[in-house]
C-alpha cells in the first residue's frame, strides 16, 4: 500500500480509516485509526510518522527469538507491545509525540522480550522483583550484555564450524565449496558471492540485533568471513589488519539515560496495566523511580564532544569559501548539463589553485562511489586530485551544512528539514532561519543567523531548484543527477533523508583539515557545531545571557544548556585568544593609531605611550610584530584583559581592583549585568572611538522613543535618562584616531 506523509489539518477527516482490529479499550472518539499510523493495527509491521520533515519509522514486531520462536508464535507478548506502543502515542496515557521514540520503546520492549525468551519467563506477569532486579544489573552492560550476545553468537559460530566441517588443512576452493553449501550466502553482481550476515545473525537467534557499539561481535564476523574463502570486501579486511584487542578495551557503562530507557518497559508494563491482559501487577522496582536507580547504576550522561579550535575554525573557512567562491562556478557547469551544453564552457582555472578548491572537475555524469563509511571506514577523495561533478554537488551540500551548523547552532534534523524561503528579513534586514523543532517544541521556529547562514541557503535554494520541480516539494537538500531527472537526497516518504553526518566527515578530509597533534583525523558530525556555537557564545561574547542562549538552543532547561558550555580547556584557548585581542588592541594604542577615554582608559593610554617611547630610544625601528610582542608579554604579566561591551570595554572585570559599579561596590564586574549608565563613571571603563557608531544609533533611537506621543510615561522618562548619558559618553571619547581620520 502506498505511505503517506501526516495529513494537514484541512484533509485529516477525509483521510480517516476505520480500522476494527484496534482493541475497543484503546479506542477514543469515533473509532478511526489515529493519522500517525499509516499501516493497519493488525499488521505485524507498522509505519509510523514522525515530527516535522523526519522520515517514517518502520517497527517490526515479528522478530525471531533464540528458542527458534517468532513472536507472532506468542501472541500475548505481541498484542501487549502494541497496546502499550499504541496507548503511549494515543490516548489518556500518551506521552510520545515522534516516531522516533515510539521507535525507541519498541526497541526497549523487544529486548525484554528476547530476555525472557532466553530466561524461559512465559508472561510479563511471571515477572519477580529478582527478575527485573536482575535485568537492571544487566543493563550497565547494554543490550550485549542482557542478551549474552557475544557468548551465543561464539556458540553459534562454533556449531556452524562444525556442520560445515572445516579442516586447516582446506584450500580455499575446498573452503568456499564448504560454506557454499553450510552458509547463508548473499550473490552480488560480478558472481561475487559473501556470507549473508543479517541471515546468519538471524539463524543464532539475534535476529534484529545491531552490530553498532558492539566491536566485539564485528570482530567475531569478520574472524568468521575471513575464514570461509568466500569473497571478503576491502573495508572488512582494512578494519581486520587495524583491529584493537577488545579484551584489553576498558568496559564502559551505559549513561544514565540508556540505562533508563532499557528499565522504560517495566513502567510501561504497571502505568497501561488496565488495557493489557498481561501486565505487571504491581509498582516495578518495589515502587522506586527509574531515574533513581538509572543514576545509582549508570554513569555520567555523555555529551557531544567539542570541536577543536583549530580543526573547527578550518572546516568553517573552507566551507564558507565553498559556498561564497566555488558554488557559483560548480551550480555553472550542472546548470549547463542539466540545459545540454559543454561543461567546458562554464568552468574556469583562476579558482583550481585556491585552498579547499574542488577543480579540476572531471568530464561525465558518473561519480565515484562515496566511500562506504556504514561501518565507520573513511575513504575520502584525495585532496587536489579531480573528482566528479556529483561528489563536488554532494560536498556543497555538506559546505552548506556546515556553515548553517556552525552559525545557526541547529540539529542535523532541523538542517535538513529546511524548506524554500526559510530566509526571512526583519525590518533592519537582518536575516532569521525557519526550521522546524523537533526535539522540544515540535513546531517552527525563527533564529537570528548571520549573513553566512543566508548565503549557504541561496546556494541550497539554486542547487535543489530542479529537483523541487520532480518531487513537488520543498525541501533544500535535494538535487537532481546533472542532466537526469534522478534525484539525490529524497527518501520514499517525500522527506529528505541526505547523510549529512558521512558527508561533513568526508569533507572535512577532502579540504585538508589538519591533523590533531597525534596524527589522527577529528571526526565532524553536525550536532558538534551546535555545541561549539555554545561554547563560543559564552566564553567569547560579554552579554552571553544563560536564558538567551537557552532559547536559541530551544532547551527546556538551563541546566542542559550549561552541561553544554563547560569545558575548561577550550575555555582556556579562548581565554588565550581574547587575551593576544588585547594585546592587539593596547599596542594600536601604543603607537598612536587609537585613542582611549575613560578612568582605566586614560590609565593605560598614558603607561602604553610611555612603553612604546622607551622603545623608540632603544632601537631605531619599531616593527608591529615586536610591539604587539612586548605588549603581550606585559597583558600576560599583569592578567590585564579588555571585555568588550557595545559601548566599550571593561578591564579585567574578573580582576581584583577599583569596584565596580554594575555589582554596586560588591567586588568584581560583572559585565552581563553592566550598562552603559553603569560604566559611565565606573574606574574600569575604557573608550574608545570605534564604539561611536553604536552609540550615535542607540541615542537617535531613543531621542525618536522620548518624543513620541504614543509611548508610555515611564518609557519616556528612562530614554530620556538614557540619552543624557550617552551623550555624556559621547562627549568623553577620545579625539579621532589616526586611522580614522585617514580613512576619511
Amino acid at each position: 500500500m502506498a505511505l503517506t506523509r501526516r495529513s494537514s489539518s484541512s484533509t485529516a477527516i477525509t483521510n480517516q480509516i476505520v480500522d476494527d482490529t484496534i482493541p475497543r479499550c484503546l479506542l477514543t472518539g469515533s473509532g478511526y485509526r489515529p493519522q500517525w499510523l499509516l499501516t493497519p493495527y493488525a499488521s505485524n509491521t507498522w509505519v509510523v510518522t514522525d515530527t516535522g520533515d523526519k522520515a517514517n519509522k518502520t517497527l517490526r514486531f515479528d522478530i525471531g527469538l533464540r528458542s527458534g520462536r517468532r513472536l507472532s508464535e506468542l501472541p500475548h507478548l505481541l498484542e501487549t507491545v502494541k497496546r502499550i506502543l499504541f496507548g503511549t502515542r494515543h490516548g489518556p496515557l500518551m506521552r510520545v509525540e515522534s516516531g522516533s521514540v515510539l521507535e525507541q520503546r519498541a526497541h526497549s520492549l523487544l529486548t525484554l522480550i528476547r530476555w525472557m525468551d532466553i530466561n524461559h519467563i512465559a508472561r510479563f506477569s511471571d515477572l519477580t522483583a529478582a527478575d527485573q532486579w536482575e535485568y537492571a544489573n544487566l543493563s550497565v552492560g547494554g543490550i550485549h550484555e542482557i542478551l549474552n550476545t557475544e557468548g551465543i553468537l561464539a556458540s553459534y559460530l562454533q556449531a556452524i564450524k562444525v556442520q560445515a566441517a572445516f579442516n586447516e588443512e582446506d584450500s580455499l576452493d575446498v573452503r568456499r565449496n564448504k560454506s557454499l553449501m553450510a552458509l547463508p550466502c548473499s550473490s552480488h553482481s560480478g558472481g561475487v558471492i559473501s556470507l549473508d550476515r543479517v541471515k546468519l545473525m538471524c539463524d543464532a537467534g539475534l535476529d534484529g540485533i545491531s552490530l553498532q557499539n558492539s566491536g566485539s561481535l564485528l570482530q567475531m564476523l569478520d574472524d568468521f568471513e575471513l575464514e570461509t574463502g568466500l569473497n571478503v570486501s576491502t573495508v572488512i579486511r582494512r578494519r581486520a589488519a587495524q583491529r584493537v584487542d577488545i579484551d584489553a578495551a576498558e568496559e564502559r557503562s551505559l549513561t544514565t539515560e540508556a540505562v533508563r530507557r532499557l528499565l522504560i518497559p517495566f513502567k510501561l508494563l504497571y502505568e497501561h496495566r488496565r488495557n493489557l491482559d498481561d501486565a505487571l501487577t504491581a509498582p516495578p522496582f518495589q515502587g522506586q523511580a527509574l531515574q533513581d536507580i538509572a543514576k545509582r547504576l549508570g554513569s555520567d550522561i555523555g555529551r557531544t564532544k567539542t570541536i577543536p579550535v583549530k580543526q573547527g575554525a578550518t572546516l568553517i573557512e573552507r566551507s564558507i569559501r565553498w559556498v561564497i567562491d566555488y558554488a557559483p562556478h560548480i551550480l555553472d557547469a550542472k546548470e549547463a548539463l542539466d540545459e545540454g551544453r559543454p561543461v567546458e564552457e562554464t568552468l574556469g582555472s583562476e579558482l583550481a589553485h585556491l585552498p579547499a578548491s574542488p577543480f579540476p572537475l572531471r568530464q561525465g555524469l558518473r561519480s565515484e562511489r562515496l566511500s562506504d563509511s556504514a561501518l565507520g571506514t573513511i575513504c575520502p577523495v584525495l585532496p587536489g586530485t579531480e573528482m566528479s561533478l556529483q561528489i563536488a554537488l554532494q560536498y556543497l551540500t555538506a559546505a552548506c551544512g556546515t556553515v548553517i551548523a556552525a552559525f545557526s547552532a541547529r540539529r542535523a534534523a532541523e538542517i535538513v528539514g529546511l524548506q524554500l524561503d526559510c530566509i526571512e528579513r526583519d525590518d533592519t534586514g537582518r536575516p532569521w532561519l525557519t526550521s522546524f523543532i523537533h526535539k522540544t517544541l515540535q513546531s517552527y521556529g525563527k533564529v537570528p543567523v548571520p549573513e553566512a547562514v543566508a548565503a549557504a541557503v541561496a546556494v541550497l535554494s539554486r542547487l535543489s531548484a530542479r529537483a523541487r520541480a520532480i518531487t513537488g516539494t520543498n525541501y533544500l537538500f535535494q538535487f537532481n543527477v546533472p542532466g537526469t531527472n534522478v534525484v539525490v537526497g529524497m527518501g520514499r516518504d517525500g522527506v529528505p533523508v541526505p547523510k549529512l553526518n558521512r558527508l561533513i566527515r568526508e569533507f572535512g578530509y577532502f579540504v585538508d583539515v589538519p591533523p590533531l597533534p597525534d596524527g589522527s583525523r577529528w571526526s565532524f558530525h553536525p550536532h558538534q557545531f551546535r555545541r561549539f556555537f555554545a561554547v563560543l557564545y559564552v566564553w567569547c561574547y560579554e552579554l552571553a545571557d544563560w536564558g538567551a542562549l537557552a532559547y536559541h538552543l530551544r532547551h527546556f532547561d538551563l541546566e542542559m544548556t550549561r552541561r553544554y558550555v563547560t569545558d575548561a580547556e577550550l575555555g582556556g584557548i579562548l581565554h588565550q585568544a581574547n587575551r593576544e585581542r588585547t594585546a592587539e588592541i593596547l599596542a594600536s594604542v601604543a603607537a598612536g593609531n587609537v585613542h582611549l577615554a575613560g578612568a582605566s582608559g586614560a590609565r593605560l593610554d598614558e603607561s602604553l605611550r610611555k612603553l612604546y617611547a622607551r622603545l623608540a630610544h632603544s632601537v631605531q625601528i619599531v616593527p608591529e610584530r615586536k610591539l604587539q610582542q612586548r605588549v603581550l608579554r606585559l597583558v600576560e604579566r599583569t592578567g590585564l584583559e579588555l571585555k568588550a561591551l557595545p559601548w566599550g570595554y571593561c578591564a579585567s572585570p574578573q580582576a581584583k581592583g577599583p569596584t565596580a559599579r554594575c555589582t554596586n561596590g560588591a567586588g568584581p564586574a560583572a559585565p552581563e549585568t553592566a550598562t552603559l549608565s553603569t560604566c559611565v563613571e565606573c574606574s574600569r571603563n575604557v573608550r574608545s572611538v570605534e564604539f561611536k557608531p553604536y552609540l550615535e544609533r542607540t541615542l537617535t533611537r531613543h531621542r525618536r522613543l522620548a518624543t513620541s506621543a504614543s509611548a508610555a510615561p515611564m518609557l519616556k522618562r528612562a530614554s530620556e535618562t538614557l540619552c543624557s548619558d550617552i551623550v555624556k559618553y559621547l562627549e568623553s571619547l577620545p579625539a579621532q584616531s589616526v586611522a580614522s581620520e585617514q580613512s576619511r
